[in-house]
């Protein structure tokens, strides 16, 4: 069964990583809570969410705590990327649900064990 991903806002670096690394994965993209809206309600079978804290950290915090009180959604394993100069956000994150977080730098050596 082919995985789907829902990357956030997600950079293009971190994005190419999961094109390199996920061949065989259905990777979609969205840059607003409303792209991800329509994108939840037509794949109703997403497996990950990554969503990038580092912009626009408010209206995704809210995305997040959305998902997560969804009875569609709030089994959905999603994962934040985070800066390390900002903590504050990344609590914020794992209190409103998310299952892990993932700093930046990223590295693939410890980025990837993260998804399975």
């Amino acid at each position: 069964m082919q995985m789907t991903c829902l990357l956030v806002g997600v950079p293009n670096t971190i994005s190419s990583i999961f094109d390199q690394m996920f061949v065989d994965w259905c990777i979609l993209t969205a840059i607003d809570t409303d792209q991800v809206k329509s994108l939840l309600k037509e794949a109703h079978e997403i497996d990950l969410v990554f969503i990038d804290l580092l912009s626009d950290s408010k209206q995704r915090l809210e995305l997040l705590a959305m998902m997560k009180n969804d009875v569609l959604y709030s089994k959905v394993k999603i994962l934040v990327l985070t800066d390390d100069k900002l903590p504050e956000i990344e609590i914020s994150a794992i209190r409103m649900g998310a299952d892990d977080y993932v700093r930046t730098p990223v590295y693939k050596e410890s980025f990837v064990p993260r998804l399975k």
